[in-house]
């Protein structure tokens, strides 16, 4: 049975228009940084934490999280339920669910997010996925990431452990993160988890029949199913430490499915010298299934206008993009032998323009992903926040990625 279907409605009377503001922003990427700076996210709650997720599975993050959520604070949390096979995680979304009531009790306010593929979801406002990731701490804070509270996304490591650091990298997941400290965007970003929440609830209390007798479609044939057999590890020549930048900086936050395709489409055009972007996969699209305004493959076409006008374009995808996306992606105009390579274990959603602009989200690139699925992201108008993540980008190009050859 069919879910049924919910208008996508943003909140009334906010913008995502550039914010210029004094705020501090602390960059971290995965594996060496991620779990150390989310635990540093947690600590000091003072009222609530709201947050929307796709998938929360990690035991030690449900273990901290509730413990630094004192006596009277509250969290609401907004979770899809992606059609995953049981046994891929540590534990289910459900099985965090529970635990979360059980040991929350009236402090906790959950929905299941309105997924088209979430097994619990009551209704579809989003096609396939809420991907979204993001908390915000008391209106003043937020934290977001192209990484989930996943175990392969936030691996429970020392960042002093060097082999620990080293087998982390082999085997768990590439994710850029920011914790932002910054009221104006800490608020907007919570009006709209608070939407979703609360249109989540509705659509749970209106629905007609049991969830259980709302079967999700059958899972498309994406990335995660087309995963190269198997590419050699790299091992890393160094590891990142965390970095904050403090002043007044602008930022365009970016969500999905209201406003990503124009403002990227614009910074991809505006390279001069270099666009780096490193992504979990790059997905082309027939015509006749490329909707919107600008359309999902505008964008892949302006990079390959960069390639054709001699800017220094580097691409890193994960191993999911196979032969077939390579080819296809070849066959879009993008020269994928000389600007791509493929590095293992990418989750990664990050861009990186003329060492200037810095671009940090979730939204994978499919027309979907940067379409009419529940994403976000951030453009940091700041050359130290570029330069940061540039010299994490150029590290992983060198040392962690290698051409594939095409058939």
């Amino acid at each position: 049975m069919r879910k049924p279907h919910v208008n996508y409605v943003p909140p009334p009377g906010v913008t995502l228009d550039p914010i210029t503001a004094k705020m501090t922003l602390v960059l971290h990427v995965s594996p060496e940084q991620g779990w150390t700076q989310l635990q540093n996210f947690f600590r000091g709650i003072a009222k609530d934490l709201i947050v929307g997720i796709y998938e929360f599975t990690a035991p030690h993050i449900e273990s901290a999280l509730v413990k630094a959520l004192r006596r009277l604070d509250k969290l609401t949390l907004t979770l899809d339920s992606p059609p995953e096979p049981p046994n891929k995680r540590e534990q289910t979304v459900e099985t965090t669910h529970n635990e979360l009531a059980a040991a929350l009790k009236q402090r906790l306010s959950f929905a299941w997010a309105l997924a088209g593929l979430g097994r619990e979801a009551p209704a579809e406002a989003f096609p396939t996925s809420y991907h979204i990731k993001v908390a915000v701490k008391d209106s003043k804070v937020f934290w977001l990431s192209s990484g989930n509270w996943n175990t392969s996304n936030q691996p429970q490591v020392d960042p002093s452990d060097q082999a620990a650091l080293i087998d982390a990298a082999h085997t768990q997941d590439r994710d850029w993160h920011v914790i932002c400290e910054s009221p104006q965007l800490a608020k907007l970003f919570r009006t709209y988890l608070l939407q979703d929440y609360t249109t989540a609830k509705k659509a749970a209390a209106s629905a007609a029949a049991p969830v259980a007798a709302m079967a999700a479609a059958p899972l498309p044939a994406m990335a995660e199913q087309q995963a190269l057999a198997v590419i050699a590890a790299h091992t890393p020549k160094t590891f990142f430490p965390a970095h904050t930048v403090t002043g007044t900086i602008k930022v365009k936050p970016l969500l999905t499915p209201d406003d990503y395709r124009k403002p990227i489409l614009e910074l991809i055009k505006s390279a001069k010298q270099r666009l780096y972007m490193q992504t979990q996969y790059i997905h082309t699209v027939v015509p006749a299934q490329d909707q919107g305004n600008p359309t999902h493959m505008a964008l892949i076409a302006a990079v390959a206008d960069l390639i054709n006008a001699g800017v220094d374009v580097r691409l890193i995808t994960s191993e999911f993009q196979d032969h077939m996306w390579i080819e296809r992606l070849q066959d879009a105009g993008v020269d994928a032998v000389e600007h791509l390579r493929i590095q293992p274990h990418v989750h990664n959603k990050g861009i990186v323009v003329d060492s200037q602009i810095v671009v940090v989200s979730s939204q994978n690139w499919s027309a979907l992903g940067t379409g009419d699925n529940r994403d976000a992201g951030l453009i940091i108008y700041n050359a130290d926040a570029a330069r940061y993540f540039e010299e994490i980008f150029l590290h992983d190009w060198v040392n962690m990625a290698a051409a594939k050859v095409l058939r």
